[in-house]
């Protein structure tokens, strides 16, 4: 899954290489919203995904969403401890628990995970949580962009 920015063509009218803004692997629940967001097919398989503002916009507030409800649900001296059990490889069982049945269910209602041959883990846990908080800076990154007048895409092969 790739977030691009498309460059165009230089001033010999050859195509230069699109640059890379994220790249995502089994990200299933932002490919399933990017996807509903932008209106696209599900199984929209090397087809470039044309972001435009009010996509971006739209994305990077579900996102924030996402983050709200979790940051709401897991206090922040919670949260720090997992990180620091993060950064020292302590009880890394922490990350992947899933969180309670009403956050989860509240996670479900504003980006669900998304089932699919190799798409992996479809539970609401911390990993869930910090690939959100990643994909804020990218998004934001991206808008940015986009309201420059630069061109936005999403392309996933499988």
């Amino acid at each position: 899954m790739y977030l691009l920015m498309r460059n165009g063509v230089d001033e010999a009218g050859e195509k230069v290489e699109d640059t890379e803004l994220s790249y995502w692997r089994k990200f299933n629940a932002l490919h399933g919203l990017i996807l509903d967001v932008a209106g696209a097919e599900a199984n929209a398989d090397c087809e470039e995904i044309d972001l435009g503002i009010s996509e971006l916009q739209t994305i990077l507030e579900t996102l924030r969403k996402v983050k709200d409800a979790v940051e709401a649900a897991i206090p922040a001296e919670r949260r720090a401890e997992i990180e620091k059990d993060i950064e020292n490889d302590d009880e890394l069982g922490l990350v992947f628990d899933e969180f309670d049945d009403d956050l989860c269910d509240q996670l479900d209602s504003i980006m669900p995970t998304c089932i699919g041959f190799l798409w992996g883990d479809t539970e609401y846990n911390y990993c869930y949580y910090e690939e959100v908080c990643d994909a804020i800076e990218v998004f934001q990154k991206a808008l940015d962009l986009a309201e420059q007048g630069e061109e936005i895409y999403y392309y996933c092969w499988w």
